[in-house]
């Protein structure tokens, strides 16, 4: 598939999702903080079909920066509320596709793209659900840096960030042992737990992506 058309699948495919939220937020049928962690997961999944479809890393790369560029519209203007109201402090959602472009750009030659891919999907995944089971079980807190952080939602996400690892290193042939496994998913959960207003899905994303490549995934497909 050439990446022209790539694109253009990729972004009826954003384009389709920012309706989709829309049209559930004002059906009142999820809560934001619902919709914004399925948004948020879907569009972290996209990048299971990207690293598939696309050969140039800088085509791959304009849709999440033009995706920043409607969340920033979108952030000061109120528009697609399901992602926040004007002046609310959610620069995540600004950040998530910022460090999205960044690790496309850094690891998409031969053999580096299931780094890029495993960064993505422990933020695009591990995080949400964090936040979701973190806002539902009652559970011990911390405030690193002022803001709360729980035990219920640490242990999601250190799990779920270890089960997308293991995952994507099974998928993608790479090697990947128990002990390596944990310490990245320790880490990542680390780095969420003392990010605060967004930072962390550019210190997740870029931390894990820096663990792979340290720990050698450079030799898949």
């Amino acid at each position: 598939m050439s990446d022209p058309i790539a694109f253009g699948i990729s972004a009826a495919y954003v384009g389709a999702l920012l309706v989709l939220a829309e049209q559930l937020r004002k059906w009142g049928r999820l809560r934001r903080r619902v919709l914004r962690a399925l948004v948020h997961a879907a569009v972290a999944a996209w990048i299971v079909p990207t690293a598939l479809w696309f050969e140039s890393p800088l085509w791959a790369a304009v849709l999440p920066i033009l995706f920043a560029c409607v969340n920033v519209f979108c952030w000061l203007t109120g528009r697609f509320r399901a992602f926040s109201d004007p002046g609310e402090q959610t620069v995540g959602i600004v950040f998530h596709p910022v460090a999205i472009s960044a690790v496309i750009l850094l690891f998409w030659w031969p053999g580096s793209r299931s780094i890029a891919v495993a960064s993505v999907l422990v933020m695009g995944w591990a995080d949400p659900l964090a936040a979701l089971v973190g806002g539902a079980v009652r559970s011990p807190s911390f405030t690193p840096w002022g803001e709360r952080k729980s035990i219920a939602g640490s242990a999601t996400m250190f799990l779920v960030a270890l089960s997308v690892v293991k995952v994507v290193a099974l998928a993608a042939g790479e090697s990947l042992g128990w002990p390596g496994a944990l310490a990245l998913a320790a880490v990542a959960t680390l780095a969420e737990a003392v990010s605060a207003r967004g930072s962390d899905n550019l210190s997740v994303t870029w931390t894990v992506a820096a663990m792979l490549w340290l720990l050698g995934w450079t030799g898949a497909a």
